[in-house]
């Protein structure tokens, strides 16, 4: 399946917002995003998020090896300082899980729809993964600009999808939103 979208309508889209294959019916929002939203896992969650993770690893990681999915240029993460932004196409639904794995030795958070979160049970386990679900309003964007400063502060990386749409099994680069960018730039990450 194509997207596409022309240059005058990618203008008008807010980069958070360009997600435009759904993948199952959205119902009415259950969580609210806004400058109040709690993004910080608090008391025993980031205990919870940090075992979950370890599960998932642990079960995941195997299966793909198995299914021939290999991670090149681990390297290049030893000598980072800090925090850092990552990107990659989202060409499968497991995405997130596959860069935890990848990437299992520094905490990880990644932005997401709302939506992802507000599914019945996938959405608790999207959150203790380090799901960050995307903004409703510009005053819950600026919460969001210092959550993502404050983690890649402490060292965590933080994955966006920067052509901002789920295309399954697309192996062609699309249109980049700059998101992605702007957080590492304006972060030095």
């Amino acid at each position: 399946m194509q997207v596409n979208m022309d240059e005058t309508a990618r203008r008008r889209v807010h980069p958070f917002h360009t997600h435009i294959e759904k993948l199952a019916p959205q119902r009415p929002g259950k969580i609210k995003v806004d400058a109040g939203y709690v993004y910080r896992l608090h008391g025993a969650a980031p205990l919870l998020r940090a075992l979950l993770r370890r599960v998932v690893l642990v079960v995941f990681g195997p299966l793909f090896a198995l299914w021939g999915w290999r991670v090149c240029g681990k390297q290049h993460l030893k000598g980072l300082p800090g925090g850092a932004v990552t990107v990659c196409n989202h060409v499968h639904p497991l995405d997130c899980v596959r860069l935890a794995c990848a990437l299992f030795s520094r905490q990880m958070y990644f932005l997401s729809l709302k939506s992802n979160l507000e599914l019945p049970v996938a959405g608790r386990l999207v959150r203790l993964l380090g799901g960050l679900p995307l903004p409703e309003t510009a005053a819950g964007g600026v919460h969001l600009t210092r959550t993502i400063r404050a983690l890649l502060g402490q060292g965590a990386l933080v994955h966006i999808y920067p052509e901002g749409v789920l295309v399954p099994y697309c192996t062609a680069l699309r249109p980049f939103a700059r998101g992605a960018f702007y957080y590492a730039v304006d972060n030095g990450a």
